[in-house]
């Protein structure tokens, strides 16, 4: 749901994007009048209040998002996991330990599924090895990760969507990258990342 505080209704708006968690500012150029929209918060799990997570974050660093998904090990085994997404980095989580944590710009692209019965992503990190994930929540956390991205580096993060329900031959583990064997390249299938930041 989304709710509209009004403190002036007056001339035309000029829109603010500032990524500063679910809000986003809109202010009146000639009045200063501001409209806040308080959109739906992202942060499922609520882990920016929270002590414990806040110790693995850096001063500046704000969660944008946070949610449960499965990560698939390298036996293609689904491990329980929370994603959260911030302003600087990802990190994957068990329950409230932190596992990984990737800075923003490391992230070289997302492969996603376009398969309607699978919610399957990748993130490929060419400097480590990928990750491959599965949840309700792809689409909102590969958002997140756009507005992250465009926002930390000024362009576009390139999202490939591909047909195949499973993608596993889209992962470069770490052993395929000590014996340099990359996979598939993603370039052959449609970027979707494009234009979202213009």
């Amino acid at each position: 749901s989304v709710f509209l505080f009004f403190f002036k209704q007056k001339t035309a708006y000029e829109m603010q994007r500032g990524l500063l968690g679910s809000e986003m500012f809109i202010r009146d150029r000639y009045m200063g009048s501001v409209i806040i929209i308080m959109q739906a918060t992202r942060d499922t799990l609520n882990f920016a209040n929270d002590a414990e997570i806040k110790k693995g974050l850096d001063q500046d660093e704000k969660v944008i998002l946070s949610a449960k998904v499965s990560k698939f090990n390298p036996m293609g085994w689904k491990q329980e996991r929370n994603i959260v997404v911030t302003n600087k980095s990802i990190l994957n989580l068990k329950k409230k330990s932190i596992k990984r944590k990737i800075a923003i710009e490391d992230v070289e692209a997302i492969t996603k599924s376009k398969s309607k019965e699978s919610t399957e992503f990748v993130l490929h990190i060419p400097a480590e090895y990928d990750y491959r994930f599965i949840g309700e929540k792809r689409d909102d956390i590969i958002q997140a990760i756009k507005e992250s991205y465009a926002q930390a580096l000024g362009k576009n993060m390139p999202i490939y969507g591909v047909p195949h329900h499973f993608l596993k031959d889209f992962v470069t583990s770490k052993s395929d990258r000590k014996k340099k064997k990359f996979k598939a390249s993603r370039r052959k299938f449609q970027n979707e990342g494009r234009g979202y930041y213009c």
